[in-house]
């Protein structure tokens, strides 16, 4: 929802049609791969602009078409994703993003599947990968690749383990510890970028423990899910 809080989602019928019900307002919509795991891997890619609909904030139901037209991938960048012994990394993502000449983004994601392969189908262009996953003791740094239509190039990964840990305290401006707020903290890996990123709650007597690894973290306060209180100090790292 365009200025506003709401989403809504559908899946697409074998005919490709589709249809969700929506509130009054202003909605981009756009086309999204599944990223559910088990889901096979899809082999095309959505490059048009997102369409915005409009509905009149009236109880009169109001039918609006969007249609849209997806185009077949003509690139693949395949790889594994491990951890430092070797082992797979599973129940995870790995996502390309790439801007074209006239400022659209061009993104792609594919799941990392149980014996840590992946592939990303796309088009021509150069990439900047990078690898989600739920176990946040594991990081690893983006990669940038190229890749030309009807080519397949090759990105593996190895992701490390974060062995440090951040702690500290977080306190009201009377000095009363605040249980339940969640932080958010990343590495800052400079213009490359880097999958590391870790969260944690404070704990009844507003400690907190955070796992992390060498270099300078990020973090802040997740204002979305501690809306009883708002950081105003400065960043800290």
């Amino acid at each position: 929802r365009v200025g506003g809080q709401g989403w809504a989602g559908t899946q697409t019928a074998s005919d490709g049609s589709y249809s969700f019900t929506l509130q009054p307002g202003t909605w981009s919509v756009r086309v999204e791969r599944s990223n559910s795991f088990g889901c096979p891997a899809a082999d095309w890619i959505f490059l048009d602009a997102e369409v915005v609909v409009d509905f009149a904030n009236t109880t009169a139901t109001e039918t609006q078409t969007a249609n849209f037209t997806v185009r077949k991938a003509t690139a693949v960048i395949t790889g594994t994703i491990k951890k430092k012994d070797g082992t797979a990394v599973t129940n995870g993502n790995i996502n390309a993003n790439s801007q074209s000449a006239d400022g659209r983004n061009r993104w792609s994601n594919a799941q990392i599947m149980s014996n840590g392969t992946y592939t990303l189908y796309t088009i021509g262009g150069t990439y900047d990968l990078n690898v989600w996953t739920n176990d946040q003791r594991l990081f690893t740094r983006n990669q940038k690749v190229a890749v030309n239509d009807n080519q397949t190039v090759t990105a593996n990964f190895v992701m490390g383990e974060k062995l440090a840990s951040i702690k500290g305290t977080v306190s009201d401006k009377a000095g009363r510890p605040l249980p339940d707020i969640q932080l958010n903290g990343n590495l800052d890996c400079g213009p490359q970028g880097c999958s590391a990123w870790s969260n944690t709650t404070t704990a009844a007597d507003g400690t907190f423990t955070m796992a992390g690894t060498a270099g300078r973290w990020n973090i802040n306060v997740d204002n979305g899910r501690s809306q009883r209180y708002v950081y105003d100090g400065p960043q800290q790292d």
